[in-house]
């Protein structure tokens, strides 16, 4: 029968059944065993004569802190299960990883303790005598099952490494994981973009030495920037202190640039600290460069260096000023790496500009153009994106210049390979990624594009110690991939488990980042946003109107707060 369960509980699940699946548990834990606590106890005890709890308002507050304490461990624990377990808490569907992180770094069944101190809260909160009771005998239940039956199961499905954590860590009253000083393993990540940040949020939380070397003091929040042109949103506020990130989870941060790899020599180089070898793994993260335009110094990005988005504010602020004005934004391919396209800022950013000028009552006194070289830009979201995304054009009155290939750009406008002309004032345009010049000056094996070659597991071909993740990695998988924020969150996560899965002898396979790709984002419009999402099964665009925006900007917030340590993350957000 174990051996059976054992095989049926391998099968993984996609992230929308975890997710559903433990929506469906929520009546039953959020509803009806509170309500049999609560009111069916009070009845209980009015059956049975038993006198309330005494000390109301005490009890009170004592039963609400319980309550607080145990939903907020609960839904922690939780999150965790079905992010980062890749399951949920339902014996059905466990989880696919062994889980020591979050919660269960302090006792190994976090969920089950905070069900306990929520249902004994809302029993002495009620001062049901009876209600109380159940709550105690109900946890009582859930603590023989682990032990008589879920212990045995975890030990089948995960081995020595399962042993070795029940041997650390306490069975259910929390206690502080001893620090494993010299023997932790000493992680290196190179970029503090969204992929290196999270990777080493992540390695961190699989109890490794993590340092985070960063050629800025700041994450910067890129999906954000399409605000800072049109001053709905600072460019300080797009941008969160690594040093703040790196107190909050503990990894050591440093200020420095990248100048050299080797994978030969096991080794990397800094501006100001030279050669350094001492790691055991190493994560490139150091993002992309853009692809090379002829007079690129005629155009300005929101998705170049951060502060360029200052500049573009500035060209924009002046053209409002004068009262007119012709703005044209686009964005590039590489013809090597299909993957490496930012489409969807440049439709915010032009979307946004619009409807700033609406706001104004000026936008008839501006001429707006979309322009790209693909004949079908944004084909990746899926065809009935695309018609979408035609029919906005049309109706925001933007002329969109397609499948005309770019020759250069010259001071007042874009000049097309077919000797036809855009006239603009202000050019807003997004490079395709290309290689890092680091990566490509390297002996990392790279594909035609200049990214490095990873296996499914991020691993660098043919380098054990050695990882890349995000924009700096060569991404496998369906045509219509593309490289976003969360698919780098997506390979460090990965990362972190195949390095600590390495270090813990566990023999199992390791995931595969294709697995999780997907098209996933909010394109902002000013006003509302539009839902895109796209997977081998479906492409979904989903018009969001008014609410789409504030579920954007409230996206920022959560953003920064989970990358501090302040809330909990949210599957795959």
């Amino acid at each position: 029968m174990a051996s059976r369960y054992f095989r049926w509980a391998q099968e993984e699940r996609s992230a929308t059944t975890r997710i559903g699946t433990t929506l469906l548990a929520g009546p039953v834990f959020l509803g009806l065993l509170p309500f049999l606590i609560a009111w069916v106890g009070l009845r209980v005890d009015r059956r049975l004569g038993l006198r309330p709890l005494g000390m109301r308002s005490a009890r009170r507050i004592v039963g609400g802190l319980l309550m607080v304490l145990g939903y907020t461990l609960g839904f922690w624990s939780v999150v965790t299960q079905v992010d980062r377990g890749r399951g949920t808490p339902l014996p059905v569907m466990p989880t696919q990883e062994l889980l020591t992180e979050g919660p269960f770094r302090f006792c190994r069944n976090p969920m089950t303790l905070g069900t306990i101190l929520a249902y004994f809260g809302l029993g002495i909160g009620a001062g049901t005598v009876a209600g109380t009771a159940f709550a105690l005998g109900f946890g009582a239940s859930l603590l023989a099952y682990l032990k008589r039956f879920e212990e045995a199961e975890l030990a089948e499905r995960f081995g020595e490494a399962y042993l070795a954590y029940k041997h650390e860590v306490p069975f259910i009253i929390p206690s502080r994981r001893p620090s494993k000083g010299a023997q932790m393993k000493r992680v290196l990540v190179l970029g503090g973009g969204i992929g290196g940040v999270e990777a080493a949020i992540s390695l961190r939380k699989k109890d490794l030495d993590v340092e985070l070397v960063s050629d800025r003091d700041y994450l910067f929040v890129y999906p954000l920037a399409i605000w800072i042109p049109t001053g709905e949103r600072s460019f300080e506020n797009t941008g969160i202190r690594l040093a703040d990130v790196a107190k909050a989870h503990g990894f050591k941060l440093t200020i420095d640039e990248v100048t050299e790899i080797s994978g030969a020599e096991r080794s990397f180089t800094l501006a100001q600290q030279g050669k350094r070898q001492d790691f055991d793994y190493l994560v490139v993260a150091l993002g992309a460069h853009k692809m090379p335009h002829k007079g690129k110094e005629h155009v300005l990005s929101i998705c170049g260096a951060p502060q360029e988005s200052l500049r573009v504010k500035e060209r924009l602020d002046a053209l409002i000023a004068r009262g007119e004005g012709r703005i044209a934004v686009g964005f590039g391919g590489n013809p090597k790496d299909t993957s490496a396209v930012r489409g969807g800022p440049a439709f915010e950013f032009l979307y946004n500009v619009h409807h700033t000028l609406i706001k104004r009552r000026m936008r008839s006194r501006f001429e707006l153009s979309f322009f790209a070289p693909m004949p079908s830009p944004g084909m990746r979201m899926g065809e009935k994106a695309v018609a979408m995304m035609d029919r906005m054009l049309d109706a925001s009155v933007i002329r969109a210049y397609t499948g005309k290939k770019i020759s250069e750009f010259v001071e007042g406008g874009v000049v097309f390979e077919d000797g036809g002309k855009l006239e603009a004032d202000l050019i807003m345009f997004i490079a395709a990624g290309d290689g890092h010049s680091v990566v490509k000056a390297s002996d990392l094996p790279q594909n035609e594009a200049g990214f490095i070659s990873v296996l499914q597991s991020c691993e660098v071909r043919g380098h054990p110690w050695l990882y890349a993740v995000g924009d700096a990695a060569a991404l496998e998988g369906p045509e219509w991939r593309a490289k976003q924020g969360h698919v780098a969150e997506v390979m460090a996560r990965i990362t972190a488990n195949d390095i600590a899965r390495k270090e813990s002898g566990d023999g199992r396979r390791s995931e595969s980042y294709v697995d999780d790709l997907c098209i996933l984002c909010v394109m902002d419009m000013g006003n509302g946003a539009g839902f895109v999402y796209r997977n081998d099964r479906r492409a979904l665009f989903l018009p969001m109107p008014i609410v789409g925006h504030w579920l954007k900007r409230g996206w920022g917030k959560y953003f920064e707060l989970s990358k501090l340590g302040k809330i909990p993350r949210i599957p795959g957000m």
